[in-house]
């Protein structure tokens, strides 16, 4: 019963949805820990408080990432504010805290508590807050940046990461998931102008199940090896999703290893890494990143030498694929002519033993679009493909391509 009063709690709290998987919060949780702080120095006169931060932290200012963290003992804030909305990272894991910065880039900004590596979930009072200094947790804080004179001028600028945002979309997609129960990680790059858009889990590794079957066609092409009974089994990989004609032309592109030299070739050193030791035969837990994945698309569009066969390979996907899974679910549930390449597994695919439901492509020519998702939650068929979770992905891409058409600033 514990655990559902947990999923009650939370989803009380849950009133608004249309952010970065963000949440108002009504309701209080159980945790009380506070992140571990201490004092640290002094930057341009104003005490510096040490926290123990987990790498990488996104730093945040205006509602759009400006820097990161990514030095090890060495993260400090200034002052803290409350937001009126919370930042939720993952399912289960949301904080309305945020410490006031300068990333190691230096930039001025905001940090979320969810990335610190302890504390709890936010609630009434100071619940998640910056605190702990000296270690023990007997209720000292850092101080709210609207109290302290340096810094009352910017206490108003804490993210909101509301559905006004240019990236809206892709948040109120994550937070669609987050709440029921589905991990994601979501991209979208505006190819005309060059702008990356991200939103969820989009640097941290999914199983690709068959997404990696881009890599295989991508290879050939380069390598000039795609003609005869090589490229009518490439096709059919592609359009069909099939798994037997990708195992046959596997070894011609020195296996799942095929992924390391995509990210070397097109130097996107974010798109993924072969398969777990523990998962050594499972092309399809070949991990990778949503905006890793955008990147190579992008990349693949500009290719003359890949794009004209691949991209009208995708457009040519089959309704059914070879092992008979409905492959409209995602991208072309909403823009049925778009590009695109279905990714779907089981426990061999997923990184958590669970399910992975995935659709990536290119609409309008213009956007590349990238949802990756994993589960613990439901049944699958006999082709390991979650139906509930292949409609949440839908459900997602219905808010980022309403009736085909993504609108990005």
């Amino acid at each position: 019963m514990a655990g559902a009063t947990h999923v009650l709690v939370l989803l009380l709290a849950v009133v608004s949805i249309g952010i970065l998987g963000a949440y108002k919060l009504v309701a209080s949780h159980a945790d009380t820990t506070q992140v571990n702080c201490a004092l640290g120095g002094v930057y341009v006169g104003n005490t510096k408080y040490v926290c123990d931060f987990s790498l990488p932290t996104p730093v945040i200012s205006n509602n759009h990432k400006v820097g990161t963290f990514n030095q090890t003992s060495t993260n400090w804030i200034l002052c803290q504010q409350k937001s009126s909305v919370t930042y939720a990272k993952r399912v289960g894991v949301y904080n309305s805290w945020w410490g006031y910065t300068v990333s190691d880039e230096g930039v001025r900004g905001w940090v979320n508590a969810t990335y610190a590596l302890s504390g709890g979930n936010s609630g009434t009072g100071y619940t998640g807050s910056f605190g702990n200094l000296g270690g023990s947790n007997t209720g000292g804080r850092v101080p709210l940046c609207s109290e302290t004179s340096s810094f009352q001028s910017v206490a108003s600028t804490v993210p909101t990461l509301s559905s006004g945002t240019s990236d809206g979309a892709l948040q109120k997609a994550v937070g669609y998931a987050w709440l029921r129960g589905v991990d994601t990680g979501v991209a979208a790059y505006d190819t005309q102008n060059g702008i990356l858009y991200t939103a969820g889990q989009s640097d941290s590794y999914f199983g690709s199940a068959s997404v990696m079957k881009l890599f295989v066609a991508t290879n050939l092409l380069v390598r000039g090896q795609m003609s005869g009974a090589t490229a009518t089994t490439a096709y059919k990989m592609i359009t069909q999703s099939d798994d037997a004609a990708l195992e046959q032309l596997l070894p011609l592109v020195g296996g799942t290893s095929v992924v390391t030299w995509e990210a070397q070739h097109y130097n996107i050193p974010n798109l993924g890494v072969p398969p777990l030791a523990s998962h050594p035969s499972c092309w399809g837990n070949t991990r990778i990143t949503a905006s890793g994945l955008a990147q190579f698309l992008d990349k693949v569009k500009q290719d003359n030498t890949v794009a004209p066969w691949l991209l009208d390979a995708m457009r040519h996907y089959t309704p059914i694929a070879s092992d008979g899974t409905n492959q409209t679910f995602g991208i072309p549930s909403q823009a049925p002519d778009a590009a695109v390449k279905q990714g779907w597994g089981s426990q061999c695919s997923s990184m958590t033993n669970g399910t992975v439901v995935n659709t990536t492509g290119i609409v309008q020519n213009r956007y590349v679009v990238v949802i990756l998702t994993n589960t613990n939650n439901w049944t699958l068929d006999s082709n390991g493909y979650n139906a509930t979770q292949g409609s949440i992905v839908s459900g997602m891409a219905a808010k980022i391509l309403p009736a085909g058409v993504v609108s990005l600033p």
